[in-house]
């Protein structure tokens, strides 16, 4: 009987080690991702985004232009939704496909 009390402080303690040594690891993670973001913040952000650039509209004979203006993908001539940006093509009700 006391030697399986001795087995359980064993991996009690054991477990109890491995906690401490995982929380200290977690801790020097999160403060070292919290000084960079410091540093980031106080350095201007990092790389500066780069400004949209606006495309040229695509000939139509290439096939159907997404609509939504920061998207602007030629799909496919049969294409029913974009395939970039997965909005409708057409307008809900289309005459040629409902009659």
């Amino acid at each position: 009987m006391l030697g399986d009390a001795g087995i359980t402080f064993l991996w009690i303690s054991v477990l109890l080690v491995v906690g401490i040594f995982g929380f200290v690891i977690m801790a020097f993670v999160l403060v070292g991702k919290f000084v960079g973001f410091v540093f980031r913040v106080l350095g201007g952000g990092g790389q500066k985004p780069t400004p949209f650039r606006h495309r040229p509209p695509p000939r139509a004979s290439q096939g159907v232009v997404c609509p939504h203006s920061r998207c602007a993908h030629v799909n496919m001539k049969d294409a029913r939704f974009c395939a970039r940006c997965g909005r409708p093509l057409r307008s809900a009700y289309d005459a040629d496909l409902y009659g």
